[in-house]
């Protein structure tokens, strides 16, 4: 694989396996000199969905919306 911008490497198949987006994100900000780490970034600058628990299962928004509800 080429490596196009020199950022640091987080490895994120142990704990963040469905972060991609989140842990490219704080690579590159990394990269420009932010000092962030993965668990603040994720916590403090994702927009987070409610959930809710039912039954013992727990529950959130839609992951699709009809185009017509899209901004």
């Amino acid at each position: 694989m080429k490596k196009i911008v020199s950022a640091p490497y987080i490895d994120q198949t142990e704990r963040w396996v469905n972060g991609c987006e989140s842990i490219s994100s704080v690579m590159l900000l990394q990269a420009v000199g932010i000092d962030i780490d993965p668990d603040t970034f994720i916590a403090r600058d994702l927009p987070h969905a409610p959930y809710w628990e039912q039954d013992g299962k727990l529950y959130g928004p839609a992951a699709i919306r009809p185009a017509s509800s899209r901004p």
